[in-house]
């Protein structure tokens, strides 16, 4: 089965009182296998109080990595996650916490500490319900 998603991206920030290779080894290794993949960028912004805080990304768009990525973090989830991460224009989102990821591990989060997933779901005719229901049945056929 083709992967479910035309592209993901992956993002987080890092603060000044974080190290930026511990961010950017927890954004790698939820984008890959390898956490010493390269392919993180990084934008300077201004936080609300004038500090300096680094956006890092990456953006998956081969269907290998996509389909690495999605073999590897859609199968925990039930179809009520699933039906409840996706929004009305056929995106999916996910969370996981960000020392969580540092350390290997795939958690998902509610928290505020996180690395956001944003993924566009491939669907045809779009619908949020087809959408919904091609994530499901990815799950399935990857679940057995």
């Amino acid at each position: 089965m083709e992967p479910p998603f035309h592209y993901v991206r992956l993002t987080t920030f890092c603060y000044q009182t974080e190290n930026k290779d511990r961010v950017r080894t927890a954004l790698s290794s939820i984008a890959h296998d390898d956490p010493e993949s390269n392919d993180v960028r990084e934008e300077s912004i201004e936080g609300q109080f004038g500090d300096t805080i680094t956006l890092m990304h990456v953006r998956l768009e081969r269907s290998r990595d996509i389909r690495d990525l999605s073999r590897r973090l859609l199968p925990p989830l039930s179809p009520e996650d699933i039906e409840s991460k996706v929004d009305n224009k056929w995106f999916f989102h996910l969370r996981f916490d960000k020392e969580a990821a540092f350390r290997g591990n795939l958690e998902p989060s509610d928290g505020t500490n996180v690395v956001t997933l944003k993924g566009k779901i491939r669907v045809y005719p779009a619908s949020r319900e087809r959408a919904i229901a091609r994530l499901r049945d990815y799950v399935a056929s990857n679940n057995h």
